[in-house]
């Protein structure tokens, strides 16, 4: 067994949106909003793509809102973004939106949402960020140990996932997203498998990676690319990396991202080079 295999894919998978100074939002309470409830109108469907993977659902009468929750590895934090109509008002202006899951829970600010466009023909598109089941704050270099997993209890419990900003709130009615999100965690399996790793090994280690120095000290504002801060240009970018037994990473892939090669190149030359664990032991 190779040593590489003590790393937990949960670690691999870390989530960064860079530059964080350039991406700094300022959040703002959404207050008595008025809200809109839609319902789905299709099955949730998971996409196994070459790196990742997808559950998503469409909702409204016009099939035309979309709730993605994507996933890098076995995880208990969702990459959520949504896509549609409803969503216009919510990409301009200040970047203060407010999501939750769960009806009645209060509005929690998606400190990582990145606002946009997609499509021929242009369709908003708010990508939250890295989100808890419970709203809890992870979105720093603090991480969701196992021990603070939310229980299948807790994830019964939740049918609704909501999006609120400057007075208006999109809720999506999911139903319980037990079964869906079981299928999810089956693609993040075959994900780690097809790395040459042991998903049931992995999930069994004794100690996770630790990092050594904070990872929002890996990625800075001053590596921007000078070329894409002088056209405005920013990303979301999301990456793995693979780490031996001395706690130094021997690959990196970015496994998405929303904008050109330059930042995918950047990206993974800054994190093998600057970032550091404590390895793995195993159980």
């Amino acid at each position: 067994m190779r040593k590489e295999q003590t790393v937990r894919c949960a670690e691999m998978a870390k989530p960064a949106i860079f530059p964080v100074a350039i991406l700094a939002a300022v959040h703002a309470t959404s207050g008595q909003a008025k809200e809109v409830l839609l319902e789905p109108s299709s099955q949730w469907h998971v996409i196994y793509d070459a790196d990742n993977c997808r559950l998503a659902r469409m909702f409204g009468a016009d099939k035309d809102t979309v709730l993605t929750f994507q996933q890098p590895a076995p995880d208990n934090i969702l990459r959520v973004s949504v896509y549609g109509p409803p969503f216009k008002s919510m990409v301009t202006g200040t970047n203060d939106v407010m999501v939750a899951f769960g009806n009645g829970q209060k509005l929690v600010p998606a400190k990582h949402s990145l606002p946009g466009f997609a499509g021929d023909d242009k369709q908003p598109l708010l990508m939250l960020g890295p989100l808890d089941l419970l709203n809890r704050d992870f979105s720093g270099d603090e991480e969701l140990t196992p021990e603070l997993a939310p229980t299948r209890e807790q994830v019964a419990g939740i049918d609704r996932f909501t999006v609120a900003k400057s007075g208006k709130r999109v809720a999506l009615h999911t139903g319980s997203m037990s079964k869906a999100l079981d299928v999810l965690a089956i693609c993040t399996r075959d994900l780690v498998k097809s790395w040459g790793l042991d998903p049931d090994q992995q999930a069994k280690l004794s100690a996770r990676p630790k990092y050594l120095s904070k990872p929002s000290s890996w990625l800075q504002s001053n590596d921007y690319p000078v070329a894409a801060l002088r056209m405005g240009k920013s990303a979301s970018i999301q990456f793995r990396l693979m780490v031996d037994k001395a706690g130094v990473p021997t690959a990196c892939s970015v496994q998405s991202a929303t904008q050109s090669p330059e930042f995918i190149d950047l990206t993974c030359k800054l994190l093998m080079k600057r970032a550091r664990f404590a390895p793995a032991l195993d159980a």
